[in-house]
């Protein structure tokens, strides 16, 4: 998950934890770009429309190797 500010991503990552999910904060892949440089990285089988806010720029799902966009905030 990207997001726009720093403070966002830290904000999310305390919420998946408080939340019982596996995740953390990770500097983002160099295949990934944002307006930040931080994301969250975590497990998540819900409807994803459970979790989105404004602060999220985009969110990827990880298939093998490869990065699939699943969700873009529109501009």
């Amino acid at each position: 998950m990207l997001f726009y500010t720093n403070s966002s991503a830290i904000k999310f990552a305390k919420l998946i934890k408080k939340s019982n999910y596996i995740g953390e904060l990770i500097p983002l892949p160099r295949k990934l770009t944002s307006s930040c440089g931080m994301g969250v990285k975590f497990h998540f089988t819900r409807d994803l429309t459970e979790i989105i806010s404004d602060e999220i720029e985009k969110i990827y799902a990880v298939e093998g190797n490869q990065y699939k966009l699943v969700y873009r905030a529109e501009e």
